[in-house]
């Protein structure tokens, strides 16, 4: 019923349903109102995000902290690797916090290299050139983590460290609208006239994606 296909994306894969049917039924109206044994594949997609989201956490972590991170010996780590943050922010709100609670190791400063060589979260950068990374805050913000933003912030990170397509933390959670990163980040300290990055400036990367409230 399920397959790993590719997408249309080059090098990207994908977890899809053999024939589109099937997905429609299982996720239809129809099959939660059964009572028969049917009703018990119906998929709730939230549910079925946070489901998805814990699974890949776990996975993830258990590859970039083994001695040995290779598709071979970890054939979903691409998968889990790309899309772990789109089913933690797919899942409900009232789970987000225990998701980011969960995901906080893989910002851990020795092993967010193997998350990172799996899939290139900052498109930006060819990272195989590079000798290091931006820091965990970096890659929390662009994400819109602000848990774990906070949770770094709180064990020393800092806010104004340099690095990545963005240039620095702010300008990352700017350029992609994550207002309560943004906040706490500022909170924290963050200088808005810090150069770098693809937009130059924090106000600029606010205002190229249109986001008015931020440019405020």
């Amino acid at each position: 019923m399920i397959r790993l296909t590719d997408s249309r994306t080059e090098g990207e894969e994908t977890v899809r349903f053999c024939h589109y049917s099937v997905k429609e039924y299982l996720m239809s109206d129809r099959i939660t109102q059964l009572k028969g044994p049917a009703s018990a594949f119906a998929i709730r997609v939230t549910e079925a995000h946070q489901l998805a989201a814990s699974i890949t956490i776990i996975y993830l972590l258990t590859a970039i902290q083994s001695e040995s991170v290779t598709t071979n010996r970890f054939p979903f780590l691409e998968y889990a690797a790309q899309f772990w943050p789109n089913h933690v922010h797919s899942s409900t709100t009232k789970e987000r916090p225990s998701l980011e609670y969960k995901a906080r190791g893989i910002f851990d400063s020795r092993f967010i290299s193997g998350w990172l060589k799996a899939y290139n979260l900052d498109r930006g950068y060819h990272y195989g050139l590079l000798a290091t990374f931006p820091p965990p805050l970096y890659y929390s913000s662009l994400l819109g983590f602000g848990d774990i933003a906070e949770w770094l912030l709180n064990n020393g990170a800092n806010v104004n460290a340099q690095g990545g397509y963005y240039g620095n933390a702010l300008q990352a959670a700017l350029a992609k609208g994550h207002e309560k990163v943004v906040q706490l980040l500022l909170d924290k300290g963050a200088n808005v006239n810090a150069q770098g990055g693809d937009y130059g400036y924090a106000l600029q990367a606010a205002s190229a994606k249109g986001h008015e409230k931020l440019v405020q």
